[in-house]
């Protein structure tokens, strides 16, 4: 498996499928079909364990080679089978928690290659405190702005890639061939044209509805994120500062935890009727 993964970091509603679904048109490139989570719901826990119990309790018997060598085994096992399925040469895996771990995964794989899938956190935060989706939008905006510091952080790293969700939709033939290039795949101009195609080839461009409301929190909790990522800031005024702290604080927990168990409520009265 050396040198042979992808991996895709992404807060939810950042488009990273449709990079998901691009790059898997590319020739010696198989998609794993589903999220392994593989570090969020396995991988993180053995290595709290390892880290905070284990090591501890086995003295100068501990053996880190040996235990990150079987973890990285592990850690491969489903990636590996998606290769063998497929007879591809590479695969790409995204799952959604995974770029809060994204230091762990570095350290890891370190062979592997990984893309920063970023969308403007204000469109994202709107999306996720949908009725759809129906996150609370403090939560929506913290979630945006640590996930996007985690990466941040580790940008210049020579195997993590930044690409912005705005600009692939926008340009996809050739913000593809560059990603392409970096991450050493050598693409056929008929597999980069399915590529774009998957992506709208230009002419759909994402839709733009950021809500002021959620916008407000994102201005105020990530100014540098938005900054760092190449978006517009807006410096709010002094009522909707004081608005969006409120809500960010416990009041808006609160409030959001009892606008929960109204709408929860009414659904069960519905129901009965």
């Amino acid at each position: 498996m050396h040198g042979r993964v992808v991996f895709l970091l992404a807060t939810p509603e950042s488009g990273a499928e449709q990079m998901l679904a691009a790059l898997d048109r590319l020739g010696g490139v198989a998609a794993a079909p589903v999220p392994t989570h593989v570090f969020s719901q396995g991988i993180e826990s053995l290595l709290d364990t390892w880290i905070s119990r284990t090591k501890e309790a086995l003295g100068d018997k501990a053996d880190d080679a040996r235990f990150f060598a079987d973890v990285r085994q592990l850690a491969d096992a489903p990636l590996a089978a998606r290769l063998a399925a497929t007879g591809a040469e590479r695969v790409v895996e995204y799952s959604h928690d995974h770029i809060r771990l994204i230091g762990p995964m570095m350290v890891l794989y370190p062979d592997a290659q990984f893309v920063h899938v970023v969308r403007d956190g204000h469109q994202v935060v709107a999306n996720l405190a949908s009725p759809l989706l129906g996150w609370a939008p403090f939560e929506a905006a913290r979630r945006w702005c640590d996930d996007q510091r985690a990466a941040i952080a580790l940008w210049e790293q020579p195997n993590l890639h930044v690409i912005r969700i705005e600009d692939l939709r926008a340009d996809p033939g050739d913000v593809l061939a560059e990603l392409a290039g970096r991450i050493g795949l050598e693409p056929s101009s008929e597999d980069l044209a399915s590529a774009a195609d998957v992506l709208g080839d230009g002419e759909r461009p994402l839709p733009a509805d950021p809500k002021p409301r959620y916008a407000n929190l994102v201005d105020v909790l990530g100014p540098d994120v938005l900054s760092a990522c190449g978006y517009d800031t807006a410096e709010p005024t002094r009522a909707r500062r004081w608005a969006a702290q409120a809500e960010l604080g416990a009041v808006g927990e609160v409030t959001w935890a009892a606008l929960g168990a109204l709408r929860r409520a009414q659904a069960a009265r519905r129901g009965a009727e």
